[in-house]
């Protein structure tokens, strides 16, 4: 008995986060905000700091309105302010959650996260964590030049 009630955790466990769109929804509303964009990264500022420092400088050379939305997403604003520039902020495809939300809410955890959305809803989301990072951000670069 003991061992079927562990093996039933660790597949409920692994099952996938089934409120992952409800809870986009909810964010957006939460910080007022409409993502129309085909993709959504949200950056952590607590957690895994060099992909954190990896997915800002993505951002930093991919400011294209029309294709990504960025969610920066900190316990303060300060922490988000102090590793970037205020030019980059007023950017209209950088949105600030400056109370941690989106971890919250489970969208994010120690890893940026990717979102692929089609007509305002999600399709796909990813963790871009240290092993896969660099390859999933060259691939959304080329994706994002061939966004018109």
């Amino acid at each position: 008995m003991k061992k079927q009630l562990v093996l039933v955790l660790f597949l409920a466990s692994c099952e996938p986060n089934t409120n992952f769109g409800e809870m986009f929804v909810l964010i957006q509303k939460e910080l007022s905000v409409q993502i129309t964009t085909h993709y959504c990264l949200i950056i952590p500022f607590e957690g895994c700091s060099g992909c954190k420092s990896r997915a800002l400088k993505f951002m930093e050379g991919n400011q294209s309105p029309k294709g990504i939305t960025y969610i920066l997403s900190a316990k303060q604003k300060k922490a988000i302010q102090f590793m970037v520039s205020r030019d980059l902020l007023r950017t209209k495809n950088i949105v600030i959650d400056a109370n941690n939300r989106a971890h919250a809410l489970g969208l994010v955890g120690d890893f940026p996260t990717l979102i692929y959305l089609k007509e305002g809803r999600v399709v796909e989301f990813k963790t871009l964590s240290a092993t896969n990072i660099s390859a999933d951000l060259s691939h959304l670069e080329k994706r994002l030049k061939q966004t018109p």
